[in-house]
């Protein structure tokens, strides 16, 4: 990956096409979540904490191994239901400066960077392009939400509620049970121990939606093993000699809006 400032000395004669497939997402098993997309992302991934360099964040649960992310399929689509907002972008990326500012880039080794297709980045005026300046708004927000996120998971990590996450799933593709390392889960037990000046901390704070987010997150754990063994059936189906089915899993289970239940609350 090469980032690059957006100036017009550098792209002001190139354009960019949409992205299209999610390739670049493919070996990704888990992916950071920003506050303002977890009440969202809840309803269809399992959702973990992970320190994310050197802070602690919420992440989707995306694979049951590294460097496998099993809602891309081999043609680079998505499948899911819940797209992260960290992916909805690339290859544009807001980059920190040493000056603590933040700065629009773009991935110009991506294939799709072009001299005459797609949207340009700049308009005759020599302004950001509306696309761009559109992009570069939403990513502004976002970078503003992430670091909100962060404070927050520090605040659950200085009283005790974070705690390892040890996850037993079964592996489709090699038949064996997956163990999940390197989570972490918000502790129930120590949670519903918290005296009331505490709790009334993480609310002023806005702690509570993220924990309950994450609970109810983890009975997405079942879906993603059905994801799994979807995929990996797909693929065996694939490989078979004249057989015409295509590569992609059967995924109509994700249209079933009762994931989450609320049956006995």
């Amino acid at each position: 990956m090469a980032i690059v400032p957006i100036t017009k000395a550098s792209f002001g004669n190139k354009r960019f096409k949409r992205n299209l497939t999610y390739h670049f997402a493919g070996q990704d098993s888990i992916a950071p979540l920003a506050l303002s997309e977890v009440t969202r992302a809840m309803l269809h991934l399992p959702i973990g904490f992970a320190k994310v360099k050197d802070d602690w964040m919420p992440v989707a649960l995306q694979g049951l191994s590294a460097k496998k992310n099993l809602f891309v399929v081999p043609s680079g689509r998505w499948v899911g239901r819940y797209i992260p907002i960290c992916y909805r972008f690339q290859p544009f990326v807001l980059a920190s400066t040493d000056e603590n500012k933040q700065v629009l880039c773009y991935d110009d080794a991506s294939d799709l960077l072009s001299d005459s297709e797609g949207e340009p980045f700049f308009d005759a005026q020599s302004n950001p392009s509306e696309v761009v300046s559109g992009i570069l708004s939403f990513l502004g927000q976002h970078f503003q939400n992430l670091q909100a996120t962060r404070r927050l998971c520090a605040v659950l990590d200085q009283h005790g509620l974070l705690t390892q996450w040890s996850i037993k799933l079964q592996d489709h593709e090699s038949a064996k049970q997956a163990m999940l390392s390197g989570l972490y889960r918000v502790d129930e037990e120590a949670f519903n121990q918290l005296d009331a000046p505490t709790l009334g901390v993480l609310h002023q704070a806005g702690a509570l939606p993220l924990i309950y987010a994450q609970l109810l997150s983890i009975q997405n754990l079942a879906l993603l093993g059905q994801v799994s063994k979807e995929y990996q059936s797909a693929l065996k189906r694939a490989a078979m000699p004249n057989q015409p089915v295509s590569e992609q899993p059967d995924m109509t289970f994700l249209a079933d809006d009762t994931t989450i239940s609320f049956e006995g609350l």
